[in-house]
């Protein structure tokens, strides 16, 4: 008998002659059946059998199976690990893409405030000459000092004017470049979410070894890859 030796051996007679043994293997957890002719014996007698029958424990049948889908567990949690990966990378660059649209938002917003600021004091500035053109219009024979002051007043207005246009156009770009930024951030997002839906296929497919749910899990990671791919053209 191949295997280990058994521990046990039961044998009965029929009434034809044949000889019925029933042997007890507890090293490998088995019952082998054995029928053939042969004359009473003890249980360390051998008996050469004329057939055998293999009783299967419950136990051998869960391990055999266990082994049939080994291969297919083993390519779902190497999918899974992959996806995994491809998860992280499109989560970390759609952080990025935020990180950096936030970024070049905050710093629209402050040339915005600072180019406010600057208009503020051109008005100002323009006020004072308009009342140093009117002094010097009204005043009796004209005077030079207010001519003067309004000069001064305008040469400030123009500076200011040209500081308050430069601020407004580094806002203008600043926020341009948070818009550029954050354009790919929902491709990123959608492509994402088809990541985690081919993790639960594939999860699923683990449980109930149903391959083409895999298939449904590739197909999903592919649209995500795509989106990945598109989101950086």
């Amino acid at each position: 008998m191949p295997g280990a030796q058994p521990v046990i051996g039961l044998y009965a007679f029929e009434h034809t002659g044949r000889h019925t043994g029933v042997i007890f293997d507890l090293a490998h957890d088995r019952i082998w059946v054995r029928s053939g002719p042969g004359i009473a014996c003890r249980q360390e007698d051998r008996i050469v059998p004329e057939e055998d029958f293999e009783i299967r424990g419950a136990h051998e049948e869960v391990v055999e199976e266990r082994a049939h889908h080994e291969p297919l567990s083993q390519k779902i949690a190497l999918f899974s690990a992959v996806l995994a990966t491809l998860g992280a990378i499109v989560s970390f660059l759609g952080g990025h893409t935020q990180n950096d649209a936030l970024y070049y938002k905050n710093e629209a917003v402050l040339m915005k405030a600072r180019a406010s600021d600057t208009w503020s004091y051109y008005q100002a500035e323009d006020i004072k000459r308009h009342l140093a053109e009117t002094v010097a219009a009204i005043a009796p024979g004209g005077s030079g000092h207010g001519a003067t002051d309004a000069q001064k007043y305008a040469e400030r207005a123009r500076a200011l004017r040209a500081t308050a246009e430069g601020f407004d156009r580094k806002s203008e770009e600043a926020d341009a470049e948070s818009r550029r930024a954050l354009s790919p951030h929902i491709k990123l997002a959608i492509a994402m979410t088809f990541i985690q839906v081919a993790i639960a296929l594939a999860s699923i497919s683990a449980l109930t070894q149903r391959r083409w749910l895999l298939w449904g899990a590739g197909g999903s990671a592919s649209v995500a890859i795509v989106l990945s791919i598109i989101a950086w053209i």
